[in-house]
């Protein structure tokens, strides 16, 4: 009974009324004007006991890697399908030639929950969707995921990076925190009877949105 109980609440939550608390930190900006680019084939990440490569992908044959790193749902597939479609891009890490990892990269957008997308300067990269393989973790694969990108950045001149984190993910918070990340602002949303109402106030945005 309570089981059932549970799942109807659940049920009712998802479909009537939800919640999205999201802090936006920006990778310190003169950390990214200090980093020295290199060479790709020199941005490598050397966690313990791995080596791994970053390569950029934004074909459709991306969602056959991902799914071999964290299969995906009907509707992950279609949100990564538009997303490409859309212009992001995914950053795959390879460790013995086998894909381990995946996060993806928007450009002159943020996304603020719920497919709600806020226009931004061009020169905004938004990181989001990170995955490390299980056997993988707690070896330094963010840290070089984002070395990687910074690279790619101060190559193409575009030197503000964002990312969106949930206000209960203390571990993720911290992790990038270490990473050089400072909080910018935020965005809560409510999603009530198919409606978002989004509160967002950050250096680009300070506004109320209903979409």
């Amino acid at each position: 009974m309570r089981t059932r109980l549970r799942q109807s609440l659940s049920l009712f939550k998802s479909r009537v009324i939800s919640f999205d608390m999201q802090n936006i930190y920006q990778f310190d900006k003169q950390l990214m004007s200090d980093h020295v680019a290199r060479p790709l084939a020199e941005q490598e990440c050397k966690p313990t006991q791995a080596h791994i490569n970053f390569q950029i992908h934004d074909g459709s044959d991306v969602l056959e890697i991902i799914d071999q790193i964290n299969p995906m749902s009907e509707q992950e597939r279609s949100f990564a399908s538009n997303r490409l479609d859309a212009g992001d891009k995914a950053v795959i890490g390879y460790g013995h030639g086998l894909p381990v990892f995946y996060g993806w990269l928007m450009f002159g957008e943020i996304e603020m929950t719920y497919g709600v997308f806020l226009p931004v300067p061009e020169s905004i990269t938004f990181s989001y969707n990170l995955f490390t393989k299980s056997s993988y973790r707690r070896r330094g694969l963010m840290t070089g995921f984002y070395e990687f990108v910074r690279n790619e950045l101060k190559l193409k001149e575009n030197h503000t990076l964002y990312v969106g984190i949930s206000v209960r993910n203390a571990a993720s918070i911290n992790a990038h925190l270490k990473n050089g990340f400072e909080k910018n602002g935020y965005f809560y949303t409510i999603k009530l009877l198919g409606a978002c109402f989004t509160l967002a106030r950050f250096e680009h945005a300070k506004r109320f949105y209903i979409s």
